[in-house]
């Protein structure tokens, strides 16, 4: 069982499930509507917990948020590092889901300031075994990531979703990334292979696109892949990319070799988008 920190955002989600994705202009009943705790980071926590992990989210906390914090209690997500704010509210994402399709389409709205690196560099990481980051913020997220460089032995993992420019700076920083399929394209590439191979980053690192599988790179520059699961009857695709990553990193805290904790990532991810949310 391996100690992880996450660091990254945390949403309020509002889901909305309808038979089919609505046109512009219309009006339609949903099938189902709930609220759940959200964001890629927070999101990955859950998952690396329902993976009997001791696992730790760390970012802006608000008050008025009991209901989250009840949710992160009850999946077994430490959360005694975040920061306390005042005031502000969760950032919110609207997602609405196609019965028809899986598709989700998502509205997200912030009003509260990202997690900075003044509260992080007061914090003792020594204790935990893997730090990951999201490529969110492009000043405060690298001075976070160097500390944790810093630290001898602890590996450090980062999400690049957006393709913000001058993200490529953080690569340094980084042991293990995770690209999106929404980069590499940004990139000018049209298959995730490819793109690995041209990448300019010497750790691990990998890439999922959708129904296609995922690819991945180790130090040494081999390409692994792994095909998607077959036959998935999708009910929730939100968040799916947030299992890949908690599955690899899962896998290589359990001594699993690159191609091993991609099949395990890939496979998790499979299993997450025929169910509702990311834990069940």
């Amino acid at each position: 069982m391996a100690r992880i920190l996450t660091v990254g955002v945390l949403t309020e989600d509002i889901v909305n499930t309808v038979k089919t994705y609505p046109d512009e202009d219309s009006k339609v009943r949903t099938t189902d509507h709930h609220r759940r705790v959200g964001g890629n980071a927070a999101n990955t926590a859950m998952k690396l917990a329902w993976l009997k992990n001791e696992s730790f989210w760390l970012g802006n906390l608000p008050d008025h948020t009991s209901w989250v914090r009840q949710q992160l209690d009850h999946w077994g997500v430490d959360y005694g590092l975040a920061q306390e704010l005042k005031q502000g509210h969760l950032p919110t994402s609207f997602i609405t889901l196609s019965e028809e399709t899986g598709s989700r389409t998502i509205v997200h709205h912030r009003d509260m300031p990202e997690y900075d690196a003044e509260h992080f560099l007061k914090l003792d990481i020594r204790a935990f075994d893997w730090l990951h980051f999201e490529a969110r913020e492009l000043v405060e997220i690298p001075q976070m990531m160097s500390k944790a460089r810093g630290m001898c032995g602890i590996p450090v993992s980062l999400e690049i979703e957006k393709p913000h420019a001058g993200v490529e700076a953080m690569f340094e920083y980084a042991d293990v990334i995770f690209f999106s399929k929404e980069y590499a394209q940004s990139r000018g590439f049209s298959n995730a292979n490819d793109f690995l191979k041209a990448v300019e980053f010497h750790g691990i690192a990998t890439c999922a696109w959708g129904a296609l599988g995922a690819w991945a790179k180790n130090d040494f520059g081999q390409m692994f892949y792994a095909p998607a699961k077959e036959n998935v009857h999708v009910v929730d695709s939100v968040g799916a990319g947030d299992v890949f990553n908690a599955g690899m990193v899962d896998g290589i805290c359990r001594g699993m070799d690159v191609e091993s904790a991609l099949q395990h990532a890939v496979q998790l991810a499979g299993d997450s988008v025929e169910h509702e949310g990311v834990v069940w």
